[in-house]
């Protein structure tokens, strides 16, 4: 609330706003995670969103009656199709996250506010730093490209999402990967 404060004494309005956390999660199976892991994915990610976009609203609002503004979402490829074993906690706050962008894309449309929802492929980065890289090379190898998907990938599609050119995708998850994973 703080941030948004000042950038609405600051500018007055705001053009756009990316949001896009995550945190380590532990990976064993559904049933052996207690409700505060599933408790602190839905606090990270539905919890914050609501907070922040919510801070964020007049102030887009303000910027939409003379152009649009622009709100991405950055979730996970893993809430489209099916989802891998071992990471429930982590794919129902992002499947929840979906929900409440894709509500928020059809409220804010009145007011010029475009709401895009991109979900991302694995990427190496911080989230990932922590498997083992035998476990990514295997997913790499299972891609129909054998990569995962880039931080290019992700910024270009992100780039776009945030132009006029996507506004006719507000409220669509827009996959960014490199392909579809075969499962074994």
């Amino acid at each position: 609330s703080e941030l948004f404060s000042n950038l609405d004494y600051k500018y007055g309005s705001l053009s756009g706003v990316v949001f896009c956390v995550a945190r380590k999660f532990s990976s064993k199976l559904t049933h052996r995670n207690s409700w505060n892991e599933f408790e602190e994915q839905i606090d990270i990610q539905l919890k914050a969103a609501h907070l922040c976009l919510s801070a964020a609203y007049p102030l887009l609002k303000a910027y939409g009656e003379s152009s649009t503004a622009r709100v991405l979402i950055i979730s996970t490829e893993y809430t489209l199709g099916q989802p891998p074993i071992k990471i429930a906690p982590y794919v129902a706050a992002k499947a929840a996250l979906n929900t409440y962008a894709q509500v928020i894309a059809q409220e804010w449309l009145s007011h010029n506010i475009r709401v895009q929802i991109m979900a991302p492929g694995m990427i190496p980065s911080n989230l990932t730093s922590e498997l083992p890289d035998m476990y990514l090379e295997q997913v790499a190898e299972s891609m129909p490209e054998k990569c995962l998907t880039k931080v290019e990938d992700v910024t270009k599609v992100a780039g776009f999402l945030m132009s006029e050119a996507a506004d006719t995708l507000y409220g669509t998850i827009v996959p960014v990967t490199r392909g579809v994973r075969k499962l074994n």
